[in-house]
């Protein structure tokens, strides 16, 4: 929405938005899934002076997927696991899944706190309402957040489609991205072991370019996906 929010909220660019999401998906080609809005529940992807509501999402996905074509898959965006600014993420989520028209796949999200390999594994939760049932760091972030999906969705393929380490410390410095050591090939291999041992359908590291994360120069980061990929078909 160009810096509008993930979702728009006025009926006519609503209206907007969906007639073009719409033709996107119908004229796009080798896409493998698509979801709607991107955390939706966190304040900064609310349109100025809007905040968005769960209802929201589910009015834009459903009126997506009763548009387009039969065979396309399709899941509502992944919420800020993290993020009670509008309110209870489990209950962003469980009222969401209960309310769209299907899903076929989960899309999630799920970082850590820092560039230590042995966070993906924590077992430290929140310590405030209303998120004391959250994990603070991936994978329990996502697995905790996984039990309020209805039960309809539970044999879903799973994928994390943004995974991280938030700060380039394991303190809230404000110093963010991807560190350029040995350390965020062990978080992205243990991330990954992770992945595979709760048979998530995929893990997406967050991101090529743009922002602080970017990787797309990172060897570390590059060089350790590579060598899980060729694991992968040696297999």
């Amino acid at each position: 929405m160009g810096g509008e929010g993930t979702l728009p909220y006025s009926t006519v660019m609503l209206d907007k938005f969906i007639r073009g999401a719409i033709y996107l998906i119908d004229h796009s080609i080798g896409v493998w899934g698509w979801t709607v809005s991107n955390e939706a529940n966190n304040l900064r992807e609310s349109p100025d002076g809007v905040r968005l509501r769960a209802f929201d999402v589910v009015e834009a996905y459903n009126r997506i997927r009763r548009g387009v074509a039969a065979d396309i898959r399709m899941s509502p965006g992944a919420l800020d696991p993290f993020n009670a600014q509008l309110g209870n993420v489990a209950d962003w989520f469980s009222t969401i899944y209960e309310n769209i028209d299907g899903a076929d796949f989960v899309a999630m999200h799920g970082y850590i706190r820092g560039p230590d390999s042995s966070l993906v594994l924590s077992k430290d939760k929140f310590q405030d309402a209303p998120l004391q049932w959250q994990s603070l760091n991936y994978v329990g972030c996502v697995l905790d957040l996984l039990e309020y999906l209805p039960d309809k969705y539970k044999e879903l393929p799973v994928y994390v489609t943004e995974f991280n380490h938030i700060w380039i410390s394991t303190e809230a410095d404000g110093k963010c991205g991807w560190v350029t050591d040995q350390r965020a090939g062990e978080v992205i291999a243990a991330a990954y072991g992770v992945a595979l041992a709760n048979k998530f359908g995929g893990l997406a590291i967050y991101r090529w370019m743009s922002d602080d994360w970017f990787v797309y120069n990172n060897n570390q980061v590059l060089d350790t996906v590579r060598s899980l990929i060729e694991e992968v078909y040696n297999d």
